[in-house]
């Protein structure tokens, strides 16, 4: 779909987010992002689509600014994700990425996350998400969560996920079903958990668990008396 003077395409790819925000409103498009962008507002995605970069696409969000998934079938390819927020003295938690009611597979992405006092990079509720080849890093002060999912299907393939806080968790889940496999997840902080369940059915495989700079020691996965390891 044509916007401004380019076609979106992969030999002619949008060189400004602004067409991408105008292209996206039509349903089932693919988009081709070329070269760096700054978002300075919220950017929702409400139709389906797919959305692919060329490894070096960057998306820089504004303290102010962050996208937002709903009632969408999403795909994402070779893009880089960031935001940054600085001392505002904002407690409030902060996203990069927040899913309602939406399907969302990320494959060969990076979302990186700097927040002054707390957040998580992806938040989501009644959702599917599948990440592959992809990480997640996210640094706070407070508390920092790679993913806070609720209701949702994870599965994640080859993920690096890395979170630093005072209070450091990797995946916080409630009433999910959760596959890792052949991943990695690093929680460095006072208080550090890579994964705490409510109510989740999971199953790992091949995967690690790093804890940095704990006061004690604590299981890797914590786990209420809801949540039951094997999706079989």
């Amino acid at each position: 779909k044509k916007s401004g003077n380019h076609l979106g395409t992969k030999y002619d790819p949008f060189p400004e987010i602004n067409d991408a925000v105008a292209a996206i409103k039509s349903d089932n498009v693919t988009l081709y992002l070329k070269g760096s962008f700054v978002l300075d507002k919220p950017f929702t995605i409400s139709t389906n689509c797919t959305i692919l970069g060329d490894e070096n696409t960057r998306l820089n969000f504004t303290s102010n600014s962050l996208l937002v998934i709903e009632n969408a079938n999403v795909t994402m390819k070779d893009c880089i994700l960031e935001k940054q927020v600085p001392q505002t003295g904002d407690v409030l938690q902060k996203n990069l990425l927040r899913i309602y009611d939406s399907s969302f597979i990320a494959s060969n992405c990076e979302f990186v996350c700097y927040f002054d006092f707390s957040g998580s990079c992806i938040s989501s509720k009644n959702s599917s998400i599948t990440l592959e080849n992809t990480g997640l890093s996210i640094h706070a002060f407070s508390y920092a969560a790679a993913i806070n999912a609720e209701n949702t299907q994870l599965k994640l393939f080859n993920v690096r996920a890395s979170s630093s806080a005072k209070t450091a968790v990797g995946i916080s889940a409630a009433n999910n079903t959760c596959i890792v496999d052949n991943s990695e997840i690093k929680v460095i902080g006072s208080y550090t958990r890579a994964c705490e369940f409510l109510a989740v059915v999971w199953d790992f495989q091949n995967t690690s668990f790093i804890s940095r700079n704990a006061i004690s020691s604590k299981p890797a996965i914590w786990m209420d008396s809801f949540s039951t390891k094997n999706v079989d």
